[in-house]
């Protein structure tokens, strides 16, 4: 084979190979465009039009025109999540092209260096094309997986707009209705404040001629203390005691206590 040929027939197939590499990750770019744009706002609007369903749940009429759409909906969007669970989950492989490392190491050990790069190149050409083909077989498998979760999940918002007309109604014409309220505990009288205080403003209050014999009276009672005596003060200094010096002391080098002491 030509060098100038075989140069080209690498350059397409490392485009290729690239490709597939893209198309993974478009894979995982359309898997989390399901979960946000997809499952997640049809679960809310699902269990928001459940909560605020208003009147009787579980007449004919909503059994038909609200909780067969709902059910409906929730079963294909169940059915979607198992899809994109097992594109995601089910551990596809990928073929990899050999590393540099690996195609220099090959080179070293070859017993001819004459041909060495051509042997290099068609064992490269060889590697790419059987990489691009089990890569692309992987990516069309998920691809079609992924595009039938993507189907159930249109298939689940088109139930879940059937639901909404009669839940519009529902919520339209529903009357709310008086309960009975049970009275368990019985009935305390409690007095007014405002009586309590009316009632004390109506004691009499005590005249200021009996508030002055009663303050007289106290007086009386109480007893006058007496009034502090006065005090002696010398103003000499000769006349002042002083203090006796502190005598010397003895100390017996016994343990007998009937022996006493002779101070000389």
């Amino acid at each position: 084979m030509n060098n100038d040929i075989l140069e080209w027939i690498l350059e397409r197939s490392l485009e290729a190979y690239d490709a597939e590499n893209k198309s993974t990750d478009k894979i995982r770019e359309r898997i989390s465009f399901l979960v946000s744009m997809a499952f997640t706002p049809c679960l809310a609007i699902s269990a928001y039009l459940i909560s605020s369903l208003k009147g009787d749940l579980f007449s004919n009429e909503n059994l038909f025109y609200f909780w067969v759409p709902i059910v409906f909906t929730i079963v294909l969007i169940i059915s979607s999540a198992c899809y994109v669970g097992y594109v995601l989950l089910s551990g596809f492989k990928y073929s990899r092209i050999p590393s540099p490392s690996h195609i220099i190491e090959y080179i070293n050990k070859h017993p001819d260096q004459s041909v060495v790069l051509y042997d290099a190149q068609i064992g490269l050409l060889n590697q790419i094309s059987q990489s691009v083909d089990e890569n692309y077989k992987t990516n069309q498998h998920r691809k079609s997986k992924l595009l039938s979760a993507q189907r159930l999940a249109f298939y689940a918002f088109i139930a879940l707009f059937f639901c909404i007309p009669r839940w519009v109604y529902d919520f339209i014409n529903f009357e709310t209705r008086p309960q009975p309220i049970k009275i368990i505990l019985p009935i305390k009288v409690t007095q007014d404040n405002n009586m309590t205080t009316q009632q004390t403003q109506k004691q009499p209050e005590p005249s200021s001629t009996q508030n002055q014999q009663q303050t007289t009276n106290q007086l009386k009672s109480q007893e006058k203390p007496s009034f502090p005596q006065r005090t002696m003060a010398l103003d000499s200094a000769n006349n002042i005691d002083k203090p006796i010096f502190p005598t010397r002391s003895f100390a017996l080098e016994s343990y007998d206590p009937k022996i006493k002491v002779d101070k000389k």
